[in-house]
């Protein structure tokens, strides 16, 4: 008897265990993302417009292209500073007012 309590505590502590450990496996907390949405000065959004954010520390950039409510993300950046750029065909290129040096 005292043996099967035994061996039933074991169980429920391993699987306890790899209950966390498949929970944290998933977790990426050394990546972030840029979101955000692209619009005129009157308001009204721009969906098609490439938005590139590029790491000044590595150089490494990113992209991603505005979806029909001008919103953009991108995902799974390394820590750094991105400054952003946007482009659009038949537009001057921009950089938002925050991201200029």
């Amino acid at each position: 008897m005292r043996f099967r309590r035994h061996l039933s505590h074991s169980l429920l502590l391993l699987l306890t265990m790899a209950t966390w450990a498949a929970l944290s496996w998933g977790q990426s907390g050394s990546t972030g993302a840029l979101t955000g949405t692209v619009s005129d000065p009157t308001g009204a959004v721009i969906p098609g417009v490439t938005v590139t954010a590029t790491n000044s520390g590595t150089n490494q950039a990113r992209s991603a292209v505005t979806a029909d409510d001008g919103v953009y993300r991108i995902p799974l950046l390394d820590p750094g500073i991105y400054p952003r750029l946007v482009q659009s065909a038949g537009f001057q290129d921009l950089r938002p007012q925050r991201d200029r040096k």
